[in-house]
Parts: structure tokens; sequence; C-alpha cells
């Protein structure tokens, strides 16, 4: 799997300690068989840690967004990833 820091969905370093919604990333859309999206959790912290994962598409940055993609939830630090297709420009998770 290629890697491409431009492509990240979340660049932050921070912990993600709420709710987040990212930032559309221009990506015109993906081949017909799709792409990998591989989510990274170096550390998982707290009593009962969960992660719950959607990856959304939108033909505008602004709006119109649609969930594509939805991760198993992830509990404990390591990866995951899945593969999602759209034809739309924008994706964000």
């Amino acid at each position: 799997m290629v890697f491409d820091a431009r492509t990240m969905l979340r660049t932050s370093g921070t912990n993600l300690t709420a709710t987040e919604t990212g930032t559309g990333l221009r990506i015109y859309k993906t081949p017909i068989a799709g792409m990998w999206v591989r989510v990274s959790v170096p550390q998982a912290l707290g009593t009962t840690p969960t992660l719950d994962i959607t990856i959304q598409a939108s033909a505008a940055l602004a709006s119109g967004y649609a969930t594509i993609a939805t991760f198993a939830q992830i509990t404990a630090a390591g990866w995951a990833r899945q593969r999602v297709s759209t034809q739309l420009a924008y994706v964000r998770a």
C-alpha cells in the first residue's frame, strides 16, 4: 500500500477524546475497484476506549456528505483497513 501524507483524513497529533468530523479531501473519485482506507491507532486510553469511524463522500466540499463505509469498532491500539469506492469528488472521516 502506497502512503502519501497529503491523503491523510486526520493529521492531528493530539488524542481524539470526543466526536470529530474531518474536513473533506478532494480525491476526484476512486478507481472502480475502490481504494484502501487504513486507520492507525497508536494508543487507546481509558477504561473502555472505543473508536467508531465512518467514511463519507460528497460531490461538494461543504455539504451533502453520505456514509459510504463503516469500520468495525476499534477498542485497542493497532490498525484496520477497509476498501471504499465512490465516484464523488470528496471524502472525509
